[in-house]
């Protein structure tokens, strides 16, 4: 009776230790993917905003792009380019006070300054699958989606195609500048030889971001904001854009002095060109 009795009590101890560590082990399994499913995902690429605040507003391709492996960022808020720089920490953001171009647009100046404004409040984030919240406690302030790949891919073919130029000329200055997807170009004087240099995905994207705010089918109805270039009071510069085998030429303006609708975009030229030796 007693042996019986003492195997009995070996099997219980057994059994006991056994289910302990069971659980022990599905404790462990269950924290671990909790932790893993509240771990948030650092953001990296391009994000098209969809909503400020629950309104939608994906029409207006605004954009939010978080540079890979740096703790930059960068996009287009509507009307203007921003710029500036991001810190995470676990699953608190914050935006530092970001530079943006200067430029008025009536009709998306609103949505500008609402869009602004909720990234200095930042304070939290969430990624799930290809979709950024970013929240002030726990209200979201904007919601964006990740361009897919299909999409990126269509996006950078279209862009393989665009070539821009800028020209200013007059009796003592010469400067043309061609930028494409992978080069720039630049020729200073016309006895001179080309400077070439590759194009980084930054300053293109900067490019892009201006191009896509002007109207290319009216660009030549733009109107030059000086006229100093008629008296040689400046060169006469002149923007073309080759997009898709089709050529848009702006009118003629004094060198510097752009038309408002390409002022962003051509500052962004001369400021690459001004960056090369």
């Amino acid at each position: 009776m007693k042996l019986v009795l003492s195997l009995f009590i070996m099997v219980l101890m057994t059994k006991t230790c056994h289910d302990k560590n069971v659980v022990s082990k599905t404790n462990h399994i269950n924290n671990t993917i909790k932790t893993m499913a509240i771990q948030p995902q650092n953001p990296s690429g391009t994000y098209y905003i969809t909503s400020l605040k629950g309104t939608k507003i994906k029409s207006l391709n605004l954009t939010l792009n978080f540079v890979e492996n740096s703790d930059k960022v960068s996009g287009f808020s509507g009307c203007n380019r921003f710029s500036g720089t991001y810190a995470i920490k676990k699953d608190s953001i914050y935006f530092s006070p970001l530079i943006a171009t200067k430029m008025y647009c009536e009709k998306t100046q609103k949505t500008e300054n609402l869009m602004l404004s909720y990234l200095s409040k930042t304070n939290s984030f969430l990624v799930e699958e290809n979709t950024l919240i970013l929240k002030n406690n726990e209200v979201t302030l904007i919601e964006a989606q990740k361009e897919n790949i299909e999409k990126n891919s269509e996006v950078k073919k279209t862009q393989e195609d665009i070539t821009l130029e800028y020209k200013a000329i007059s009796r003592g200055i010469y400067n043309n500048v061609i930028i494409t997807h992978s080069t720039i170009l630049i020729k200073k004087d016309r006895n001179s030889d080309e400077i070439s240099k590759a194009c980084s995905e930054v300053d293109w994207s900067k490019l892009m971001d201006a191009l896509n705010t002007i109207d290319l089918k009216n660009i030549s109805t733009f109107k030059a904001p000086t006229q100093a270039r008629l008296y040689d009071g400046a060169a006469s510069a002149q923007l073309t854009i080759t997009k898709e085998s089709h050529s848009f030429e702006s009118n003629s303006f004094d060198h510097g002095k752009p038309p408002k609708e390409i002022e962003a975009l051509v500052k962004e030229i001369l400021s690459i060109a001004g960056n090369i030796e």
